[in-house]
């Protein structure tokens, strides 16, 4: 419907321009799971140190395996935002 490109991969990715938008699986129950924004950094752990750093308190840990760097933090409205190096 929006005219992007679906990219082929373990979850739902689409390219808009420079920027790719993800979506994860998840409850369709509506209000168990809002959307969460993720956003494609180099090095995980120094971007999530430098947000910490700057003042974000809600910052969930780093979570880290062979193939994926990854930090869920919540804003402060308490919007949900995630961290990868995914790209």
């Amino acid at each position: 419907v929006l005219g992007l490109e679906e990219v082929e991969g373990d979850l739902i990715q689409f390219k808009a321009g420079p920027i790719m938008i993800a979506l994860h699986n998840g409850k369709s129950e509506a209000g168990k799971r809002p959307p969460k924004l993720g956003f494609y950094v180099k090095d995980v752990a120094a971007t999530r140190e430098a947000l910490i750093e700057r003042g974000v308190k809600k910052m969930g840990k780093l979570g880290t395996s062979p193939e994926l760097d990854r930090c869920d933090f919540r804003d402060p409205d308490g919007n949900m935002l995630g961290l990868s190096n995914r790209p």
